[in-house]
């Protein structure tokens, strides 16, 4: 099945800036500083895919594990509407625009796209 990018989503899956600073151990202004970049950087890059941009912050997650909470976030993005939806966090610095499109084209004709990281998950998940 042909699919459109007008029909993908870019899902930022991640804590606010706040909210990551609270999660580490590092010190509280150096942190801050680059939770507020990472997640700046996420929110930029999504936009220059110019594919449309759902926010789900700490506020919107629910569920006990971070499985569950990325499940809700993902069945929300379909509830809207979209075909398919590529879910990124906002701790991937290298990730640029070109990667969300070439997921978004990949999703044409692949149900399930990953980028894989080097600790072994993903920095991004496309869905359809």
């Amino acid at each position: 099945m042909h699919r459109h990018d007008s029909n993908t989503a870019i899902l930022i899956f991640a804590r606010n800036p706040e909210d990551e600073v609270r999660s580490k151990q590092w010190k509280e202004r150096f942190n801050y500083k680059l939770a507020s970049g990472l997640w700046q950087h996420a929110r930029k890059v999504a936009a220059q895919s110019g594919l449309p941009v759902i926010l789900h912050t700490t506020a919107h997650q629910e569920g006990p594990t971070f499985g569950l909470r990325l499940q809700r976030a993902l069945q929300l993005a379909f509830d809207q509407g979209y075909e398919n939806v590529i879910a990124i966090g906002s701790d991937c610095p290298q990730l640029k625009s070109h990667h969300l499109r070439k997921a978004a084209a990949m999703l044409e004709y692949h149900d399930v796209v990953g980028g894989p990281d080097f600790r072994g998950g993903v920095y991004l998940l496309g869905l359809s």
